[in-house]
């Protein structure tokens, strides 16, 4: 039931006025009716009596639920003040009547009616809202009428019901509660008594917690209201705090506490320390003090215990009193450059913040040792440039008495006493101590002084070494006639090895430095041709100065004459062989194992077992052998295959986790020795899931500590480490010269000894491997017989003239790339079982391939082998008979050797070099000439 206003009940009553037997007027209004408030009529059917020969006028009663009305309400209380009445009235006549309601006193605010019956209605009272405190008196009267207007009342009517409304005293709290200081003035507090009414009960205090940063804590005592203030800084400060009954939320009072901070005359400064920062330099034996003064905050007297810190040498803190404390460094017989740093901290918690001050003492010499004690060696230096001196000098005060020692080997003094500023500090560095390194030498002096609180200084000695220098030739010994010969140096320039370099023994044609631009220092390899070098007569190089004079002898042997021969080898995948002029022996590698073949009168063969080993090659001079796999490598004695040091090719920082790849292709090599001294290798890097790239290292010392560092990557190939396939393979050519790495992508990867700087060559196709390179690396022979001349494939294949029914099982190029290699054989059913066999190898001249292509090329000679390298005894599991081998030849090009899984054959070429004489001559003299034929024979 919703209440309606008179206005709106009168339209509505008026608009439903019906001449029945009853009505009633609700909400009669005063003018009509006579009397206060009220509204229009509103005709209510009830029932209806027989008609009678005259209207009877009859009487009118009312009674009412509950019998008076009655409430109270809290002054101030915002909520409405409402209540109702149950009216049900009784006429004893026949008439139409009409009813209607009239509220004395003006307590109602509004009121509304709903019938619940034919004369019977609830009265819905919404009494105004007043804040006098007390009791206000007034009543409701129900008038029935006979009309409309109310003309003519009913006997009995008006009835009435009492009307009754009691204000109750709220919580009285002021408008507002002020508090207020100036400057360093004592923060304010306030005690509010509060009276309670009695319907309070219990009161509670809400907000009464403090807000940070407001100064204002606020607390309720049970009769008072408790204000507490802290100092803070100038200005206006305000809080909201309500009081309210605990039982009876209608008891409620609200007020602002409002907080006011005066600046102090000449206005606000905040808490610092003066000065903020500070510094000293203190010479030793002397002592520094800092003075510090607090300001503190001008709103609040506060100041804590000062918090202090010292790092490094120990200062001392000292109270003056007033807020100003002292700090003190001594820096006797501290070292110079040592520190002291101290922070100086106070806070004015809570209210006035927090300020700090830094001091930093540093030690300073008491003397000095001059400059002077440092120079330089060159080309010309003499023993003078290693008599050095400095002078002695004090920071302060009077000159001292000064004694001086050497520290290091390799010192001598010259003067080891004087006096400062007078005398100066003279030694001389011993001339061996600094060609000693390629760096130079560094050593120390101590010097001290006759004056309490100092300590000695440590005057640093240093000579670098730029005397230029032959260190070692990088390759082994010479061949009678013209050779290429790589040595390592240090400190050469094209300047001084025009002026300075004498090679005898030899004619030296040219001298160059192809300097290896990816490595930053004095990293040069000096590359000489020479002419005429004698068997037995070593070729001397030197490069002399006045400091060193050092010379570097190479070795001079005449080619052997080795006869044919074969050797069985266990079976495994050998790796690319090598042959040595200097040991006079052919050195092989496999996985797990190391052979060496040996010409020295009859052939001997010795094979090592050497786990997790994956290849073996040897050093450029020939005097040392490497063997590498995993991440592991060994250095072996070239006559007895022991192993004299082993060391690891992963300690490199960059290249962690680095490995030899063992997916090596078959006759190819996972290491191999340029001439120049670079070392090239197999890399399989484990941090990229197993892909492959090829490693170079420009030095590789005796494994005594890092010995193989990728210095220079190729192309990293996807190569996952699949059962089965192959990834990275080298290529060495006879004088190593050229290196020559396949990536899994097919992609070819020169190293140059002429160049040092390796460089994408060609792409082989899918499935086709590198199987030799010549020594200037313009020519590369394939697995599939296509010769490639500077990146481009030349028509034709060396197949192409070998007999029907056998099988090629390798190829090879001589050293100067004019001489092609094969290696054939025929297989054969022996007892149902396949044999290799009618082994031969193939000689063709290449040297007009580029015009005629390579399937004319000339055969120089078809040479028989004992036996095939591959597929001779019965099978092992995995074993097939289209075994690959690789072929290489000598220095000289005197002999080849060919190696496969099975065997090693020596095959002495004889002859090749006249019967390619004979083919120059048969193309110079043009048609008509006739050949005398190739060149054939066995085994010897």
């Amino acid at each position: 039931m919703q209440p309606q206003g008179g206005e709106q009940m009168q339209r509505s009553m008026k608009s439903r006025a019906m001449r029945v037997a009853l009505g009633v007027c609700l909400a009669l209004s005063l003018l009509a009716c006579g009397g206060g408030g009220g509204g229009g009529l509103l005709p209510v059917p009830v029932p209806v009596a027989p008609p009678a020969p005259q209207p009877v006028d009859g009487n009118v009663s009312a009674s009412f639920t509950p019998a008076a009305v009655r409430v109270e309400r809290v002054s101030r209380q915002t909520d409405p003040t409402r209540s109702g009445v149950n009216v049900a009235v009784t006429y004893t006549g026949n008439r139409n009547i009409f009813i209607g309601l009239i509220q004395d006193g003006n307590l109602l605010e509004d009121y509304g009616t709903t019938l619940t019956g034919s004369t019977v209605f609830d009265v819905y009272l919404h009494f105004r809202a007043t804040d006098t405190v007390g009791v206000q008196r007034g009543e409701l009267r129900v008038r029935v009428c006979f009309d409309v207007d109310c003309a003519r009342e009913v006997p009995g009517s008006p009835v009435r019901v009492a009307l009754e409304i009691e204000v109750l005293p709220n919580i009285e709290l002021p408008a507002s509660i002020t508090l207020q200081r100036t400057g360093r003035d004592p923060a304010p507090t306030l005690e509010l008594p509060v009276a309670l009414p009695a319907g309070v009960g219990m009161a509670e205090l809400f907000n009464g917690a403090d807000l940070p940063g407001s100064g204002i804590s606020l607390a309720w005592t049970g009769s008072a209201i408790r204000v507490t203030t802290t100092q803070l800084r100038a200005g206006r400060y305000e809080r909201e705090l309500t009081l309210e009954s605990t039982t009876d939320k209608r008891y409620r009072a609200t007020t602002q506490v409002v907080y006011t901070v005066n600046p102090p005359p000449g206005g606000e400064l905040p808490l610092q320390v003066d000065p903020p920062y500070s510094s000293a330099l203190v010479e030793q034996g002397q002592v520094a003090t800092q003075r510090l003064r607090v300001q503190r905050p001008t709103w609040t007297a506060t100041l804590g215990a000062p918090i202090f810190d010292n790092s490094g040498l120990p200062i001392t803190l000292r109270d003056l009193g007033n807020d100003e404390y002292e700090l003190r460094f001594d820096a006797a017989g501290q070292t110079p450059g040592a520190f002291g740093e101290a922070t100086l901290g106070f806070s004015a918690a809570p209210a006035g913040g927090f300020a700090q001050a830094s001091f930093r003492a540093t030690v300073t010499e008491a003397f000095g040792v001059g400059s002077g004690l440092s120079s330089a060696l060159d080309a010309d230096s003499t023993a003078a440039a290693l008599r050095l001196s400095a002078p002695v000098t004090v920071g302060s005060g009077a000159p001292a008495r000064w004694a001086a020692r050497a520290l290091t080997p390799g010192l001598r003094l010259l003067r080891a006493s004087g006096t400062t500023g007078v005398d100066a500090v003279e030694l001389e560095v011993d001339a061996a101590a600094v060609l000693a390194t390629q760096v130079g030498y560094s050593g120390s002096v101590e010097v001290s002084i006759d004056r309490a609180g100092t300590v000695p200084v440590v005057a640093r000695v240093s000579v670098e070494n730029r005397v230029p220098r032959l260190t070692v030739a990088l390759r082994g010994p010479l061949l009678p006639g013209s050779n290429v010969l790589y040595v390592d140096g240090a400190g050469l320039t094209s300047q001084l090895i025009r002026d300075r370099l004498l090679v005898t023994g030899a004619t030296l044609r040219s001298a160059t430095l192809p300097a290896d631009t990816r490595f930053v220092g004095d990293m040069v390899v000096l590359r000489l041709e020479l002419d005429g070098a004698v068997p037995g007569q070593d070729v001397v190089l030197r490069l002399p100065a006045p400091m060193l004079d050092v010379p570097v002898h190479v070795p001079v042997v005449a080619a052997p004459a080795l006869t044919g021969a074969y050797a069985t080898l266990p079976y495994a995948a050998w790796r690319l062989p090598q042959w040595s002029l200097r040991q006079g022996a052919l050195y092989m590698g496999a996985p797990g194992k190391v052979a060496r073949w040996s010409a020295a009168g009859a052939w001997n063969l010795s094979v090592v077992d050497l786990p997790d080993s994956e290849d073996a090659a040897l050093f450029g001079d020939e005097s040392r052998l490497l063997a590498v796999g995993g991440e592991k490598a060994w250095r072996l004695d070239p006559l007895t295959l022991a192993v004299v040091a082993q060391g690891s090719i992963a300690s490199a920082p960059f290249w962690t986790g680095q490995s030899i790849d063992p997916r090596v292709p078959d006759a190819m090599g996972a290491l191999a020795m340029a001439a120049d001294g670079a070392v090239n290798a197999a890399i399989r890097y484990a941090g990229d899931g197993g892909v492959a790239m090829l490693g170079i290292a420009q030095r590789l010392p005796d494994l005594t500590g890092a010995v193989l560092s990728a210095g220079d990557v190729g192309t990293v190939g996807t190569a996952p480490p699949v059962p089965g396939e192959r990834s990275v393979g080298l290529v060495r050519s006879t004088l190593g010269e050229a290196v020559l790495g396949q990536l899994p992508t097919g992609r070819l990867r020169l190293h140059r000894a002429t160049e040092r700087v390796p460089q994408l060559a060609q792409t082989l196709p899918a499935g086709v491997w590198a199987r030799a390179v010549s020594d200037d690396g313009q020519r590369v022979l394939a697995s599939n017989g296509v010769l490639w001349l500077r990146g481009a494939a030349l028509p034709g294949t060396l197949d192409a003239a070998l007999p029907a029914g056998h099988t090629v099982g390798g190829y090879g190029l001589s050293g100067h790339g004019r001489w092609g290699l094969v290696y054939l054989y025929r297989v054969s059913s022996e007892g149902g079982t396949p044999r290799a066999r009618d082994a031969q190898l193939w000689v063709f001249d290449l040297s007009a391939a580029e015009t005629s292509g390579v399937a004319a090329a000339p055969v120089l000679a078809r040479l028989p082998l004992s036996d095939a390298v591959g597929c001779t005894v019965a099978l092992t599991a995995g074993e097939t008979c289209q075994h690959a081998a690789s072929i290489v030849t000598a220095p000289g090009e005197g002999h080849a050797f060919v190696l496969g899984p099975r065997g090693v054959a020596a095959v002495p070429l004889d002859g090749v070099a006249a019967a390619a004489a004979a083919v120059r001559a048969r193309a110079a003299a043009g048609p008509g000439w006739v050949p005398a034929g190739n060149l054939s024979g066995s085994a010897r």
